[in-house]
């Protein structure tokens, strides 16, 4: 395998697209479909990477509501550990 998107995409046509799979694997298609996805991907990925972290996290509900649950949202950056969290 290339990399772990190209082993996420792999498992994901076997487990889930069979045919797409088989038809691929059959025809000789299959190792370079995966190189281009785990290329791509990977590309992605590292600027994402470069980019930081968003600032609206997926789920809030997982991180503190505000900086040090003060309700203030002034970026005191050391009460929660997320610089800026709103």
């Amino acid at each position: 395998m290339y990399n772990r998107f190209a082993k996420m995409r792999h498992r994901y046509l076997r487990e889930h697209r069979n045919g797409i799979y088989t038809g691929m694997f059959l025809d000789g298609k299959l190792e370079a479909h995966l190189k281009e996805i785990g290329e791509a991907a990977e590309e992605f990925f590292m600027l994402q990477l470069r980019q930081g972290l968003p600032r609206h996290l997926p789920y809030p509900s997982l991180y503190p509501r505000r900086c040090g649950g003060s309700g203030g949202g002034n970026g005191a950056s050391a009460a929660c550990g997320i610089p800026r969290c709103r």
